[in-house]
């Protein structure tokens, strides 16, 4: 009876235990499905949200893609001379002056020096053309002409030119460039003849002097008074040298300098004695022409710069070509510039020396003299005596000087 009972007990504490398990087991699996309920919920929403995300970027994409397509036809439907004239730049520059004298003949005078327009076009990315184009002391230019025919049956030439005394319309600079490398640079056009350094900075913005100095403008002893453009072509560029020196250099085919004439005409009415009309022709050296030339052969110019550092400069320039027409014997002149400037702080020392030698002057003196078969002619017509002049002038074997600027 007893071990019926152990065994009942037994079997009674055996099913409680089983089913105190059973209730654990059933509590953990509900626990864990909701954990995992809970993390598809999570992998869901993220995904979704990653979903989301990738939609977002790939419309943002799309509209970047779109907006660089219409910029990129747009630009590429742009018109070339669109471009240009974005990217053209126009300035100006000018000076003016009050002058006094006691002299006689001068007066106090306020006086326009000039009026400079400048033009700077970078045509494409290595391409780019500029121009300067100086208005001097000038007001106006205007011109008359009629050719009409008279009631007798005869015609009628009138023309009338009205203009301001010592008015000038001058084409200092017109070329384009084309950049191959910082070192080769090929330029062609009207160009500054590189001979010192004040004719290439002679601008009224660029240059350092209070004025121009005598030996580059009054008594020139450049083969032309600056600024001394001619026609030609050549190559520029610059070298680095070290860390900071740097060595440019210009070197150009050109027309170059030659004899032209200047006639001044002078008519004159005399008491008691006939009316003069008076042409003296002078024959001096002047820019070369930039049509058809009347020599033969062309000039060369160069000039290299070296600079250790920023602020400090020395060069050395030569200049060599025939400046007489083929009716006279066929001359040189030859030239050379020494210049430079230093820097100490605030203060600066700038100068430049300049020697020209004009061969044969005596023989185209000579040669001219044969050509017109004497210095000067006289005529009279009637009441009228004409008088016509030949005369070299600005020539001289050897022509040299310097100038220095201390601020």
């Amino acid at each position: 009876m007893q071990k019926l009972i152990v065994t009942s007990l037994l079997l009674m504490l055996i099913s409680a235990t089983a089913f105190a398990q059973e209730s654990d087991t059933r509590a953990e699996i509900r626990e864990l499905r909701e954990k995992l309920e809970r993390l598809e919920k999570k992998l869901a929403a993220d995904e979704a949200a990653r979903e989301k995300k990738a939609a977002e970027e790939r419309i943002a994409l799309t509209e970047q893609v779109k907006k660089d397509v219409v910029s990129e036809v747009s630009t590429k439907g742009q018109s070339f001379f669109g471009k240009l004239i974005e990217q053209t730049k126009v300035g100006a520059y000018g000076s003016m002056r009050y002058g006094t004298s006691n002299l006689d003949d001068l007066h106090n005078t306020f006086t326009f020096r000039r009026l400079v327009l400048t033009v700077d076009s970078p045509i494409a990315e290595r391409l780019k053309a500029n121009l300067e184009l100086e208005f001097e002391r000038f007001t106006q230019l205007e011109l008359e002409k009629t050719f009409t025919r008279t009631p007798g049956g005869g015609l009628t030439s009138e023309q009338a030119i009205e203009g301001n005394n010592k008015s000038e319309i001058s084409l200092e600079q017109a070329w384009m460039q084309y950049d191959i490398t910082d070192w080769l640079k090929f330029r062609g056009g009207a160009i500054l003849v590189p001979l010192g350094r004040f004719n290439i900075n002679h601008d009224d913005n660029r240059w350092d002097l209070p004025r121009r100095s005598l030996v580059d403008r009054g008594v020139p002893v450049l083969p032309a008074t600056a600024a001394w453009p001619e026609l030609g072509a050549g190559f520029l560029g610059d070298i680095s040298i070290g860390n900071t020196g740097k060595l440019s250099y210009q070197w150009y085919v050109m027309n170059g300098v030659a004899l032209d004439s200047e006639i001044e005409q002078i008519g004159q009415t005399r008491a008691g004695d006939t009316t003069k009309l008076a042409y003296d022709d002078k024959l001096q050296a002047s820019t070369g022409t930039f049509s058809d030339v009347l020599k033969a052969g062309k000039s060369i110019g160069t000039r290299w710069v070296y600079s250790p550092w920023l602020g400090d400069k020395i060069g050395a320039s030569v200049y060599w070509g025939r400046y007489t027409p083929d009716f006279l014997a066929n001359k040189p002149v030859f030239s050379f510039a020494i210049d430079g400037k230093k820097t100490w702080g605030p203060f600066e020392i700038e100068g430049q020396y300049v020697n020209t030698r004009w061969s044969g002057v005596g023989a185209v003196a000579r040669g001219l003299a044969q050509s017109v078969i004497s210095s000067s002619s006289e005529g009279e017509v009637g009441d009228v005596e004409t008088e016509v002049e030949f005369e070299l002038a600005r020539l001289a074997t050897r022509k040299q000087g310097y100038w220095l600027g201390f601020r």
